[in-house]
């Protein structure tokens, strides 16, 4: 007799089977939860970056008057009052230094997470914050010689119009020696002396130009200011000697006179210009290549501005 053990073993699933089956429903069911959860974080971080990027743009406009007040100081006239002008442009070249820094590392921390359609404008904001640091570096970097420069510009100019007057007065007491009269030759004594204080005076200013920008050379011009004391050392002794009476005396000392102005008058034509436009000269020579470098990344930096402009508008 065949018994129906076989129907009742048929009609249910075995509890192996239907664990598997359960567990497999399970893991589809976890397995999408997970998805979601990935595409949440993988959007949260482009959320993320993209405000790393707002964050630069945010910081590069705030170190735009910074930027702006350098720009406007490393292209001034060098006048006296560049002095304090480029002193407060050397502060605001740091701050703005600090907050490109900042961009720079808002741009960094957005990262791989950024959003296709974030990416132009993320290079275009790269682009300037470097071009705007390169400025702030070089622009500091001149301003420092601009203030050295201005500081000492009115001293040096000063000095060399001292010095031609001084000249006119050495002119005027050889006239009145040579009237040969008493009065004559007191006047040039009174002119002599006037002279003699102010070539003193006008190498006395080029001291502090030698101090402050050691590396525009004076020497040439306090070796001619000297040369010009020293003659009218010359000239008083031979005015002391005409009043005592001994004109042939005078008379030799006056072709001694004669002999060394020939020198100085030499030495005159053989000076570099003035000390005006010695430091010119070494201003130019100090900051040519970082000029260079200054208006170089300031063409960079208007050409990136139009790209963040375009990017930021297509975003």
């Amino acid at each position: 007799m065949v018994q129906s053990v076989g129907v009742k073993s048929t009609g249910e699933a075995q509890p192996g089977t239907r664990w598997w089956r359960r567990l497999g429903i399970g893991l589809v069911v976890i397995t999408l939860v997970a998805g979601g959860a990935f595409g949440y974080i993988a959007l949260d971080r482009t959320r993320v970056a993209r405000r790393h990027i707002d964050e630069a743009a945010r910081l590069l406009s705030e170190a735009e008057p910074s930027v702006i007040a350098v720009d406007a100081a490393v292209r001034s006239e060098i006048t006296t009052a560049l002095v304090v002008t480029a002193a407060k442009a050397r502060i605001s070249a740091s701050d703005a230094h600090l907050l490109l820094t900042r961009a720079r590392e808002e741009l960094d921390l957005a990262g791989p997470a950024l959003a296709e359609a974030d990416r132009p404008l993320a290079v275009a904001l790269r682009t300037s914050v470097d071009a705007r640091a390169t400025m702030m570096t070089e622009g500091a970097v001149i301003l420092q010689v601009d203030e050295r420069a201005a500081a000492v510009l009115e001293q040096a100019r000063t000095a060399w119009i001292l010095a031609s007057g001084a000249e006119t007065l050495t002119v005027d007491a050889v006239a009145q020696y040579n009237k040969h009269t008493k009065a004559g030759v007191e006047q040039s004594t009174v002119l002599s002396k006037q002279a003699a204080m102010t070539y003193t005076t006008a190498r006395s200013l080029l001291e502090p130009v030698t101090a402050r920008m050691p590396e525009a050379d004076m020497t040439p011009f306090r070796a001619y200011l000297d040369a010009r004391l020293k003659l009218i050392v010359q000239s008083q002794a031979i005015d002391a000697t005409w009043l005592a009476g001994k004109v042939a005396d005078a008379n030799m000392l006056l072709d001694a006179y004669n002999a060394d102005e020939a020198k100085v008058v030499k030495l005159a034509e053989a000076l570099p210009g003035t000390p005006v436009s010695a430091l010119a000269t070494v201003y130019d020579e100090l900051t040519k290549a970082g000029m260079g470098r200054y208006f170089e990344a300031r063409d960079a930096a208007r050409g990136a501005d139009l790209l963040v402009k375009a990017a930021a508008t297509a975003r």
